[in-house]
């Protein structure tokens, strides 16, 4: 027997009268706010976004090496001595001289023992 079940019969028993609808719907919902939980509030996606967005862009010096693709990439001329590049931009210039690796949605890496900038394509992972 559950609870509100338990409290209807023992007062039916002490008063020895019936109780009428309104007794029983106020006993029940008095027992349902009780089993109410709280429950966190999912974190907004934009707020997500903002956090990564605040994350500041690694820059790289160039003279490197770029490696992608499973090979080092010959990118003589595609750059200037002395001068930084952040993610996006080698990106763009990549693009721009048809190297198509770059296509898709790219994640930079440093390698400071060989001077090697490494470019890993990130998957999408589902579910």
């Amino acid at each position: 027997m559950t609870e509100v079940q338990e409290q209807i019969q023992n007062q039916e028993n002490d008063s020895g009268e019936q109780l009428n609808m309104d007794d029983i719907f106020g006993m029940l919902s008095d027992s349902t706010e009780d089993l109410k939980t709280d429950k966190p509030a999912p974190q907004p996606k934009a707020k997500k976004q903002a956090e990564k967005a605040g994350q500041a862009e690694k820059k790289f010096m160039f003279p490197f090496q770029l490696y992608a693709g499973s090979r080092l990439m010959d990118i003589t001329g595609y750059f200037e001595d002395g001068k930084e590049y952040s993610g996006s931009d080698i990106t763009k210039i990549m693009l721009a001289h048809d190297e198509y690796f770059f296509t898709s949605k790219i994640e930079f890496d440093y390698m400071a023992d060989t001077n090697t900038v490494v470019a890993m394509s990130v998957q999408h992972k589902k579910g």
